[in-house]
């Protein structure tokens, strides 16, 4: 039987497992700024706009993507990344996530994510993105 003082004694132990797995949990680091340009070179980029840009280049600074295009020349203090056979897509937002598919997830028909029925072959998120969502 369980007395009251050994119930208090397991529900400490409990409590104290509980509130110490937050010690060992932490915050993002975020990484350090970024102190010179990255030139990308030689990837096929798969852009929102201009479509495919193969053998491209990618310039970006500061973290932001600066220029986009073939044969850029990479400025003065720039590392310069050959990305031969690899492919970059600067348009996107979040792979792994529902942005641009639901806009109000209590509204079924505002959920793009999965359609209705088990087979599907025609729902695909490249067709169904609203980029005009105020989401993003």
């Amino acid at each position: 039987m369980l007395t009251a003082s050994k119930f208090e004694f397991w529900l400490g132990i409990a409590i104290l497992l509980g509130l110490g797995s937050n010690a060992f949990s932490h915050d993002s680091i975020p990484g350090a700024k970024q102190s010179r340009p990255i030139l990308l070179v030689n990837a096929d980029i798969y852009t929102v706009t201009q479509g495919t840009i193969e053998d491209g280049s990618l310039l970006f600074d500061e973290g932001r993507i600066v220029e986009i295009g073939k044969n850029l020349t990479a400025p003065p203090n720039a590392e310069e990344i050959d990305l031969q056979g690899k492919r970059i897509y600067p348009g996107f937002v979040s792979a792994n996530s529902t942005l641009g598919l639901v806009e109000i997830n209590a509204v079924r028909a505002t959920r793009d994510y999965a359609e209705s029925g088990s087979i599907n072959p025609n729902a695909r998120s490249a067709t169904a993105i609203n980029p005009d969502s105020e989401l993003i």
